[in-house]
């Protein structure tokens, strides 16, 4: 009998060598030198942007003479024009319901013609002193709540400080127009 009860068995070892599992191969060096360099070049980067001056902040436009003047006229004579416009729209009485809610209906567009006037032209005078500057921005701001109050039909007392503040701030830009 040739075979072993529980089949054929080698007679000898085989004739290659059996290897072992793979050995890991070591991290190339060139990968670290990369890796090294890339950090070399980034932190270059940031200390360049941090070393840097930080941009200088523009100056003021300088305005002659003149252009303040215009600018001023400008912005008086449609602070003049608004307030106008506000005493026509604001001294009309209606007769009945309908004359009342269409006289109330202008007071309000007028309102916002006005507040949006005198932004318009404020824009568009850069040269305005800061002190009429501001008091017509103030102005405009104001208008612009007031309205937006009376649409929502505020009651009249919640409404009263607004008036005062117009009352207030038309004050002021007479004042800086002179």
């Amino acid at each position: 009998m040739s075979q072993a009860p529980y089949g054929p068995m080698p007679t000898a070892p085989p004739p290659w060598h059996q290897q072992g599992p793979p050995t890991p191969h070591n991290p190339s060096r060139l990968l670290g030198i990369l890796t090294a360099l890339l950090a070399l070049v980034a932190l270059g980067f940031a200390l360049a942007a941090w070393v840097r001056s930080a941009p200088k902040p523009e100056a003021a436009p300088v305005y002659s003479e003149q252009q303040v003047a215009d600018a001023q006229k400008a912005v008086c004579d449609a602070f003049s024009q608004t307030q106008d416009t506000l005493r026509v729209t604001g001294g009309k009485k209606g007769s009945d319901q309908t004359e009342t809610f269409i006289v109330a209906l202008n007071s309000r567009i007028a309102i916002q013609t006005v507040s949006a006037r005198l932004l318009s032209v404020l824009s568009g005078a850069p040269a305005a002193s800061e002190d009429l500057t501001d008091a017509v921005t103030g102005l405009a701001d104001v208008y612009q709540q007031t309205l937006l109050k009376q649409l929502a039909e505020e009651p009249r007392p919640s409404l009263e400080p607004l008036y005062k503040e117009l009352d207030a701030r038309t004050e002021r830009v007479r004042q800086a127009c002179g």
